[in-house]
Order: structure tokens, then sequence, then C-alpha cells
């Protein structure tokens, strides 16, 4: 089962450990995150059976990503849905990478002939989307460590990459991964031999539907394109990974 709830000692930890390292983290966040964190235990549904460490059992997790997007409240973000619902409508130069369950980084570093690297866009505390509250089940107003990124081969930007990791994942053995700097995710997430992945939903980008941390580097993207996203738990803790593939990947 993925488990969701962390002691308040190794959130404020964190947190601070956060601030030291990363000064871009603004007080307020640090304060409200801290705030939160005292209420996750009574916010989240227990698993109550024998043995059980308190924590949100795995199938809910995983089952709740089917729900379709259009059930939640409306948002400014692409509709995230299954890829049997959305076949019909993906352009299929999109739909081998869309569907592909392996790591990605892998596959990106093939492509480049080993001329790939990861730059990081922005990696703060902050709230999560609407979506992304959803999926990981994390509470109303909780926030989660959110990193960006631009993944780069032969030096030109060929995905768009945004991760959630609730603050409750961050802790243990599972804090490096708010040190990885310009690491890809994806070596961590397939060497991790713990690594379950919940269930591909896949979205058609709009340029709005872009961040504005990543217009500046995307700007001659005028496009729609196609993206897609997964819960992927490691030790039982989850994260939310959403990939979106440029048109310089796809039609180079």
């Amino acid at each position: 089962m993925c488990h969701v709830v962390a002691t308040n000692n190794d959130l404020v930890s964190l947190l601070l450990t956060s601030a030291t390292m990363a000064k871009s983290v603004p007080f307020s966040s640090i304060g409200f995150a801290i705030l939160s964190s005292f209420t996750l235990n009574s916010h989240y549904p227990h698993n109550q059976s024998a043995g059980s460490t308190g924590g949100i059992d795995r199938n809910k997790l995983l089952a709740i990503n089917q729900e379709p997007i259009s059930r939640m409240p409306v948002s400014k973000e692409p509709r995230w849905k299954t890829v049997s619902q959305q076949r019909h409508v993906i352009d299929p130069h999109y739909l081998h990478w869309l569907k592909d369950e392996g790591s990605l980084t892998k596959k990106l570093v093939q492509k480049a002939n080993g001329d790939f690297r990861v730059s990081v866009l922005c990696q703060s505390i902050r709230p999560v989307l609407p979506s992304e509250q959803h999926a990981l089940l994390i509470p109303h107003r909780q926030w989660a460590m959110i990193r960006e990124v631009i993944l780069y081969g032969k030096n030109v930007p060929w995905v768009y990459a945004r991760t959630a990791i609730p603050l409750s994942t961050l802790k243990g053995s599972l804090r490096r991964l708010h040190r990885l700097g310009n690491q890809p995710l994806g070596e961590q997430l397939f060497a991790d031999p713990s690594m379950q992945r919940g269930k591909l939903h896949i979205a058609q980008f709009l340029p709005s539907h872009i961040p504005l941390v990543a217009q500046e580097i995307t700007r001659n993207f005028q496009q729609s394109t196609w993206g897609r996203r997964s819960v992927f738990c490691l030790s039982s803790q989850p994260m939310l990974v959403s990939e979106v593939f440029l048109p310089s990947l796809i039609y180079s």
C-alpha cells in the first residue's frame, strides 16, 4: 500500500533543511506547510485492518486515478483521461511515447545518442493543482514539493516534466529526492526495486497549458501537443509525475 502519513518532526526537519539548501522557498510557504502538517493524520482515510500502519490503501490511491477529470471542479488544466478514452483523438505520432511504460529517461538517452541533460526550471514547496490533489489524495490546502524541469536531447528541449511529491513522501531515505539537482528523477524511480506505477493518464496540451516557468524555453511551441502522467510509489510513498512531449521531440 502507498502510505501518505508522516510525523510532524519529519516534515519540520525536511522544510528547515529545504530552506537552508534552497533559498528560494519563501518563509510563508514553510510556515503554512508546517502548520498544515499538524492536521495530516486527521485528514487521511486510514486502513484499519490488522497490521495497518495508518496509510491509504494502495488500490484506492491507484483506482482513484481512473476517475475522469470531468467529475472534478473546473480548473485551467488540460483534461486528463485514460489512453482508451482518448485513443480516437491522439495524434498517432505521439502514441508510442504516451503508452510506453518503461523509463523515459533511458529512451531519451538512446534517442539522443547520450547527448541528454536535465535543466531544473523550478523546485519549491507550494500548492498542488486541483487534479494533482485528487490524484494523490492530498488533503485540501496541503502543499507539496513541486519540481519542474526541461529534458534536453542534443541541446533541444524535448520534454517538459512536472513532479508533485507530497511532503509526507519526503522522509527517511526518500529525502534524497529533494536534492536531485540536475539528475533525472527517472533514474531513481526505475532503479528502485520497490517502485510501483499507477495507471497512465494522458491529456492534450495547448500552448496556454504550459506553465509560465517553461514558456520562455518553449516559446516556439505554437501547436497543441500531448502529455501523460501517473502515480509512482517508492517504498509505498506516492508522487505524481507528468511529462509533456514537445513537438521538437516528436517530429525530430
